[in-house]
């Protein structure tokens, strides 16, 4: 809903299922194991969906 009526950029949705699918590969592969380059990736990705919810937030309340 926020994607599509353009409160958010469409690279969030991108980002979202990045960081869904790792935390999904990481509960539930028993032998999934992230590389350095990927962790530090989901770790960016997860920063910049934090700022942005947050930003968003400082605008409506």
């Amino acid at each position: 809903m926020y994607i599509k009526t353009g409160v958010f950029d469409k690279e969030m949705s991108v980002v979202i299922r990045r960081l869904f699918l790792a935390r999904n590969n990481s509960d539930y592969d028993d032998f999934f194991i992230i590389s350095k380059e990927d962790a530090v990736r989901q770790f960016e990705d997860a920063k910049m969906f934090v700022l942005n919810i947050r930003k968003y937030l400082e605008t409506v309340y």
